[in-house]
């Protein structure tokens, strides 16, 4: 016994030989081959969905996300409204922490500037060493990683 699944059938024929319907049976095959769709009656059924909206403005279910979308909208703008003194409070506290931290270091980067001399800390390469430059070196590393 069936199980009573009623079913409406969609028929529609295209032909090779006119150039529109050529164009529109080639795009079907490579959505098929590409794997886009499971089969036809999926690959109408979006179409169909496509059509709708482009005809009536929008689907069914997006006027309803939409709808909650504008709900949260309203509720973060009152959340960021009820939070923004609060938050200024605390930039205004970290803008002054930096400040202060910096007017303390500065004396002390001057004074350390002139103590710290720069070292050469490159090592001699002999003549029978090779210097291997950074994009060989990284390619290598690469295949050692793969």
């Amino acid at each position: 016994m069936a199980m009573g699944f009623r079913e409406r059938r969609l028929g529609c024929r295209l032909y090779m030989d006119r150039q529109s319907d050529a164009n529109i049976l080639k795009k079907l095959d490579r959505m098929l081959v590409d794997g886009s769709f499971p089969n036809q009656t999926e690959l109408i059924k979006r179409g169909i969905e496509l059509a709708y909206e482009e005809v009536y403005g929008e689907a069914e279910e997006v006027k309803a996300s939409h709808r909650q979308e504008i709900d949260v909208k309203k509720f973060a703008e009152e959340v960021a409204r009820a939070l923004k003194p609060e938050m200024e409070k605390l930039m205004a506290e970290c803008e002054a922490r930096v400040a202060t931290a910096e007017t303390l270091a500065l004396p002390e980067l001057a004074l350390a500037s002139t103590h710290d001399v720069p070292q050469d800390n490159t090592v001699p390469v002999t003549d029978d060493e090779v210097i291997i430059p950074s994009q060989t070196f990284n390619f290598l590393k690469g295949l050692n990683d793969d």
